[in-house]
């Protein structure tokens, strides 16, 4: 947030900015975050008009935020990929699109977008790591394994602080059935996680989901405690790292505690939010295994 807070002090009526800011609450994807975002698109629109409509890149920012504000994720992503289309260098457009398809379970759409970048760019080109490692997980959650642990690898090498290359090649490595490799290629990527805001507590998931495999179930729990559930915040991707995690473990017949009880609390409160549905079933599986079938 510190380049946008200082992009502000320099233009209060950056339409990129406030565009993004708002872009940035809704892909939170809880139902008051949706309201903010409705709320950031006024002093959005009302910067575009001051900037005489803007330019091209500035309106795709602006609709594509009255589209994700009112839920219309996929509608989002489709008018940042029309902008991403007429300027494949256009990296925001890109990643923003490719967060709402990943909200939105649309991995093939993630994979022809990034692939149709990469075919404009050049091995020495500004940002093409980062964008194979966007592609290597469209790649894998479409099937392609070999062909996405390849590209996913070349992202790192390409990139070596592209965190989303390394989780895609950790996923191939979970699909392959290569628990012990898993394990390793997560811990090794451990000097990039403190940049990485709430992602480290989903690499700590996955690096527990390896020692799973192999029933470490002590190393489960531990990581459970200290770096995938260390604060009972209520980011749904935290809550789906955490509860996913423990009924994995319930269905081991491995003995959690009392852990279900924080999730509980959260997903109580969470229990009629119906603004994404996968952070829904995750609320409904925390009700599930703390026991409490009334709520």
């Amino acid at each position: 947030m510190a380049p946008l807070k200082a992009a502000f002090e320099a233009d209060e009526h950056l339409v990129a900015g406030l565009a993004l800011k708002g872009l940035g609450v809704a892909l939170l994807g809880k139902e008051e975050d949706l309201a903010a975002s409705r709320t950031a698109l006024a002093p959005a629109k009302a910067a575009l008009a001051r900037a005489n409509d803007g330019t091209a890149y500035e309106r795709t920012l602006v609709d594509a935020l009255a589209l994700a504000s009112r839920g219309a994720f996929k509608a989002a992503a489709s008018r940042l990929e029309f902008q991403v289309a007429e300027n494949p260098k256009d990296f925001l457009c890109l990643k923003l699109s490719n967060a709402l398809r990943f909200m939105t379970g649309e991995p093939h759409r993630m994979r022809k977008t990034t692939a149709a970048v990469l075919r404009d760019m050049r091995a020495s080109d500004a940002g093409y790591g980062f964008v194979l490692g966007m592609h290597a997980f469209g790649l894998e959650e479409t099937g392609s394994f070999a062909e996405a642990e390849s590209v996913g690898r070349l992202a790192v090498a390409s990139e070596r602080a592209d965190i989303w290359g390394v989780h895609a090649v950790g996923h191939v490595l979970e699909m392959r059935g290569r628990p012990e490799e898993g394990a390793r290629w997560i811990e090794n990527s451990r000097q990039l996680w403190p940049a990485c805001n709430n992602f480290n507590f989903h690499m700590a998931w996955h690096l527990a989901l390896f020692h799973l495999e192999a029933a470490n179930y002590d190393a489960v729990l531990d990581l459970y405690d200290r770096e995938i559930r260390p604060t009972q915040t209520d980011d749904f991707r935290d809550m789906s790292n955490a509860v996913s995690m423990l009924w994995r473990l319930r269905q081991e017949g491995v003995d959690v505690g009392d852990r279900w009880c924080g999730l509980r609390a959260v997903a109580h409160r969470r229990r009629t939010d119906t603004t994404y549905v996968f952070a829904s079933l995750h609320y409904l599986l925390a009700l599930l295994g703390a026991g409490d079938v009334a709520a």
